[in-house]
């Protein structure tokens, strides 16, 4: 018996360097530069594209099999022009785990990886000829492992002559763990963006733990660290910082948001606004529904002039069916020259998740307003709407009611069609329209400044179906006064 095992591992030992000494001899004697000029020849006669390979490719036999390529660039299809380049890539694969139908990638390294992608006014792109029209063969079913990725220095382009749109990243840079599919990567990235629509100049830095299953349409951030810095939605010097746990199933309609943090800033129009919202825990499934308070934060500062709005959603509880909460509850507070206003609101809240629909039964609250301006110096208001929402059927309804000193307002509004041209239906009514009390009395200014003045821009309504009644019966601004 033991000289059985002796032979036996005599054996195992000298296939082992046999198949050494023949991997030692290939790597030897082959070269696989010497190929480069025929896999030039078969881009270009089947892709009509001109592949250049301008630095040496070596490759390595164990324990990984790969290849570490030169600078490499491709041309547009029938043109010299550049469609995607890169300065280096190095990939290995390691070779026992290929004998199991498993495809095990060592880390893969890319570095001034550069693409032009360009969509034609006729919807053809500058691709289509490298999209194979064949059928996937069985090696699908190989299983995809990498250890990790990182990619440094690179950027991509996109050009869309349909819709005059253009946009690009650079500067990208990505460094991961393993990587595998429905499985979840530590992930941290950095690059910038720009665009024309709508105009974008953005940095982007992210980090976290994320998992994607296109199959079961799950997505999945651990530890999220986001931080956005730039110019973009019509804001200068924005910064939006994001944190937190965020999973989400669409399949199962299941969502569960841990610790979410939401900050932003920026200037719009010379006024400094902020946002911070703040989801300490949001739970969403098959039964049920429960969550702690979710609180936001809106302030503006322009000048002197302020202003703030705190808003709270307080616990919700139930089930996708029918959720509730106790309430929405807020507070506003305003500066505007030597106008100062203050106000409260609450109202209950249900829903249908399932269904997407939303409603706020009944949202009440007052306002109190102190200007010298005004008679005896202030003046006090109270208001009630209702609101509900169907995401589905596009569509939104509201019916309020104001008053607000000598001005008694109501009426309500329907929206319907939110993704295409919205269709909007109308019906106020007012018996007395105060603006001096309302807007306070109207600026003095000199014959020269007024007829300078530019009218107001009103092309945002040229994307709107309006269609109501607007009622007043009597309509007050400085000295005069307008009724039937």
């Amino acid at each position: 018996m033991n000289k059985l095992l002796k032979y036996a591992i005599f054996a195992i030992v000298g296939i082992v360097i046999l198949t050494l000494s023949v991997m030692a001899y290939f790597a030897a004697t082959f070269n696989p530069n010497d190929y480069k000029q025929d896999i030039i020849d078969v881009v270009k006669a089947e892709k009509d594209r001109t592949l250049n390979i301008e630095g040496d490719i070596t490759l390595a036999f164990w324990p990984k099999l790969g290849a570490n390529l030169g600078k490499v660039s491709i041309s547009e299809h029938k043109s010299d022009k550049t469609f995607a380049s890169v300065n280096s890539a190095k990939v290995a694969l390691a070779v026992l785990p290929l004998l199991k139908n498993s495809l095990v990638v060592d880390t893969i390294y890319i570095d001034g990886a550069n693409a032009n992608i360009v969509k034609y006014k006729d919807g053809s792109t500058n691709y289509d000829d490298l999209m194979s029209q064949e059928e996937s063969s069985e090696s699908s079913d190989i299983q995809f492992d990498v250890q990790g990725i990182n990619i440094t220095n690179s950027a991509v382009s996109y050009t869309d002559e349909t819709q005059d749109a253009e946009y690009s990243i650079s500067d990208f840079n990505l460094a991961t763990g393993h990587v595998a599919l429905a499985e979840p990567v530590d992930l941290e990235t950095s690059f910038k963006v720009s665009a024309n629509q709508p105009a974008i100049n953005i940095e982007k830095q992210i980090k976290g733990e994320f998992l994607y299953d296109p199959e079961k349409q799950h997505f999945k951030v651990s530890g999220l660290d986001s931080l956005v810095v730039g110019d973009m939605f019509g804001g200068k010097n924005m910064e939006v910082k994001a944190t937190g746990d965020v999973d989400v199933e669409l399949e199962n309609l299941a969502v569960l948001v841990n610790g979410l943090t939401v900050a932003a800033t920026g200037d719009f129009d010379g006024a400094k606004q902020t946002i911070d919202l703040t989801a300490p825990s949001i739970n969403i499934n098959d039964d049920n529904v429960s969550s702690e308070k979710v609180t936001v934060q809106v302030k503006q500062n322009k000048g002197s002039d302020n202003l703030t709005l705190n808003m709270v959603l307080a616990d919700m509880s139930g089930s996708p069916k029918a959720i509730q909460s106790s309430g929405i509850t807020g507070d506003i507070a305003m500066v505007q020259g030597e106008r100062t206003v203050n106000g409260d609101f609450s109202s209950p809240f249900k829903g249908n998740i399932d269904a997407l629909i939303f409603d706020i039964p009944k949202l009440v609250g007052q306002l109190n307003i102190k200007d010298p301006s005004l008679p005896n110096g202030a003046m006090k208001g109270t208001f009630n709407l209702s609101a509900n929402t169907d995401l589905n059927k596009e569509s939104a309804s509201s019916k309020f009611n104001l008053v607000l000193a000598d001005t008694k307002l109501n009426g309500d509004v329907a929206v319907a069609n939110f993704k295409k041209t919205p269709n909007i239906k109308f019906n106020v009514n007012a018996d007395k329209l105060d603006l001096n009390k309302l807007l306070g009395p109207p600026a003095k200014s000199s014959s020269s400044s007024s007829s300078s003045s530019q009218p107001p821009d009103l092309s945002a309504l040229s994307t709107l179906l309006l269609d109501g009644k607007l009622k007043i019966g009597s309509f007050l601004y400085d000295k005069h006064v307008v009724s039937g």
